[in-house]
C-alpha cells in the first residue's frame, strides 16, 4: 500500500494528539461535554501511540481535572452513565499500539445502550488518474526503440475532459511549451517497437478496493502508418489484409509475498495507433478478463506498449540509388506525447482496526457498549498480561475478528461478551464437500453463565446443551430458502 513518508506520520500524529490533548483537556475542565456525546471522525488514522490514557464517557473513581490512572482501568469510564456514540467515516481507522483507553457508550435517556463506536458503509466507486514513474525503450531486429521515453510521461496539454480529480493531476511541465515527445522512426514495412512504463502509485489513490474501470490513455501520432478505415489506403480487405495494431501487456506484481514477481500478464491487441488530435483508450479490465485485479496491483503494475506499424505503399518511386544517390522511402513514425491511467476503485475497506492488549505495560483497550463495524476487520494482539473483562463489552460485528499472540509469555483474554444473559437456539449440519451430502443434524441451546465480569458484562458461552440430533444421508440442494434437515 501507498504510505506517507515518515516524517509526515510523525507530524500528522502530532497534531492528532494535540487537537485530542486539547478536546480532552475542554472537557475535563467542563467546557466541552463529557457524556452523552456524540462523535465523528473522518480522516485516514486515528492513532493512539503513545503512553497516554483516554477515556470516552463519564469518570469513573476518578476525578477531573486528575487524570485516569492505569489504577482506573479498565471501567475508567461510568458504565452506567450516559456516554457516547462514535462514528466513524468508511476511510478511517484506529490502530491502538500503547496507552489505556476506556469507552462507554451513549444511552440517551434509554436503559438500552446505543452504538458505542459505528462504522459507515464504504464509500461509491472513487475515480482516479495515475501516471507512470519511468518509462523505458530498448531497440529489436524488428524496430528502433523510442526516444527520449521520460518524454512520454509529461504534456503540454491540453487536459482532456473528465479528467478525474483524485490522484495524479494531469502533467502540464510541458505547457507552454516546446512539448517533448518519444519518438520512433523507421525504415522497414513492418515496424515493431515497444515502450515500457513501470508504477502508477500516486498519493490520495485507493490502495485497496476492488477494481472497477481500468483504462490506458495514449496520447500521440504517426505517419505513413497504415490505419483502419484509412482513406487514402485503407487495410483488412484482401488486397491489404494488414492493419498497424498496438500491443499491451499488463503485468501484475505481488509484492507482499514475492516483491517483484510477476504473478499474471495480461494482453490485449488493439488494430489501430494513435492518431494525430486523437487519445487511443485500451481497457485493461476487460484484458484481465476474470483475473480478479485490486488497487495496489494495478498501482505496482507494469505496462509494456508494443506498436505494430505497417507502412504504407510510397506513392512515388523510392528506395533506389541513383547516380550515388540513394532516395528513400519515407519512414513510417510514430510518437508518444503522454500516457496515463484512469481508473476506478469499488467496495473500499478501510484499514484494519488494530487493538493491543498488555496490562503490564500499561496498555489496553476496552469497549463498553456495542460495536458495529460490519465493513472492517478487527485484530486484537495479546503482548503481556490481560484484565478480566473482556476488549468488547456489548458485543461486536465486525467482518473479520482476529486475535493473535505477539510473544510466548503472552496472556489471552476474552475478546468479547454480551451485556445481558442470553439463551440461543441453533441447528448444526454436518456434511462431506464434493456430492453435497447432509449426513446429520442437531438442535443446540448455547446459554451464558449467570456470574458476571467485573465490569459487569456476563461471562459468554459456557453451557451447551444438545437438545435433538438425527443422522441422516441425503443429498443437499444446490440452493433453497430453508435449510435442509434430516427427514
Amino acid at each position: 500500500a501507498t504510505r506517507l513518508p515518515r516524517r509526515a506520520i510523525q507530524l500528522f500524529r502530532g497534531v492528532a494528539l494535540l487537537i485530542a490533548a486539547t478536546i480532552f483537556a475542554l472537557s475535563n475542565l467542563g467546557a466541552l461535554p463529557v457524556g452523552g456525546t456524540a462523535m465523528a471522525l473522518e480522516g485516514w488514522r486515528l492513532y493512539f501511540a503513545v503512553g497516554a490514557n483516554f477515556v470516552f464517557g463519564a469518570p469513573n473513581g476518578w476525578a477531573p481535572p486528575q487524570r485516569a490512572t492505569p489504577a482506573s482501568f479498565p471501567a475508567a469510564c461510568d458504565i452506567g452513565a450516559d456516554g457516547v456514540s462514535i462514528t466513524l467515516s468508511s476511510r478511517t481507522t484506529i490502530q491502538h499500539r500503547r496507552g489505556m483507553v476506556a469507552a462507554c457508550a451513549r444511552r440517551g435517556g434509554s436503559a438500552t445502550p446505543k452504538p458505542l463506536l459505528y462504522q459507515e458503509p464504504p464509500a461509491a466507486a472513487v475515480a482516479w488518474a495515475a501516471e507512470p514513474a519511468s518509462a523505458t525503450s530498448v531497440a529489436n531486429v524488428a524496430g528502433p526503440a523510442y526516444t527520449t521515453p521520460a518524454a512520454a510521461t509529461a504534456s503540454a496539454g491540453p487536459v482532456p475532459a473528465g479528467y478525474p480529480s483524485r490522484g495524479a493531476p494531469y502533467d502540464l511541465s510541458e505547457s507552454p511549451g516546446p512539448e517533448r515527445t518519444s519518438t520512433m522512426s523507421c525504415n522497414f514495412d513492418t515496424c515493431h517497437s515497444t515502450i515500457v512504463f513501470q508504477r502508477f502509485a500516486e498519493p490520495g489513490v485507493p490502495a485497496v478496493g476492488d477494481l472497477g474501470v481500468a483504462k490506458l490513455r495514449i496520447r500521440g501520432s504517426n505517419t505513413n502508418a497504415v490505419q483502419p478505415a484509412d482513406p487514402t489506403w485503407p487495410c483488412g480487405f484482401l488486397l491489404n489484409p494488414q492493419c498497424s495494431s498496438t500491443t499491451v501487456a499488463l503485468s501484475l506484481h505481488d509484492n507482499l509475498s514475492s516483491p517483484g514477481t510477476v504473478t499474471n500478464t495480461c494482453i490485449v491487441k488493439k488494430d489501430g495507433v494513435p492518431i494525430t488530435g486523437t487519445t487511443f483508450d485500451v481497457d485493461l479490465r476487460a484484458a484481465c478478463g476474470n483475473v480478479s485485479i485490486d488497487s495496489s496491483q494495478l498501482q505496482r503494475a507494469t505496462i509494456a506498449i508494443t506498436q505494430d506499424l505497417i507502412r504504407k505503399p510510397p506513392t512515388t518511386l523510392c528506395n533506389f540509388w541513383w547516380f550515388g544517390t540513394y532516395f528513400p522511402c519515407p519512414p513510417v513514425t510514430a510518437s508518444i506525447d503522454y500516457s496515463w491511467l484512469e481508473a476506478s476503485t469499488e467496495n473500499q475497506p478501510p484499514l484494519p482496526m488494530n487493538a493491543t492488549e498488555a496490562v503490564n505495560a500499561n496498555t489496553s483497550m476496552n469497549f463498553f457498549g456495542p460495536v458495529f463495524m460490519p465493513h472492517n476487520q478487527i485484530i486484537v494482539r495479546w503482548n503481556g498480561t490481560t484484565f478480566g473483562s473482556p476488549v468488547f463489552a456489548g458485543g461486536v460485528v465486525a467482518e473479520a475478528l482476529a486475535s493473535a499472540t505477539e510473544s510466548m509469555t503472552s496472556t489471552v483474554g476474552a475478546l468479547a461478551s454480551p451485556r445481558t444473559k442470553t439463551i440461543r437456539r441453533l441447528r448444526a449440519y454436518l456434511g462431506s464437500g464434493g456430492n453435497r451430502r447432509l449426513r446429520g443434524t442437531a438442535d443446540v441451546s448455547v446459554s451464558d453463565q449467570t456470574a458476571t465480569l467485573p465490569d459487569g458484562s456476563v461471562v459468554p458461552t459456557r453451557h451447551l446443551v444438545v437438545l435433538a440430533w438425527r443422522l441422516c444421508d441425503v443429498g443437499a440442494p444446490s440452493s433453497a430458502t430453508t435449510a435442509p434437515k434430516c427427514p
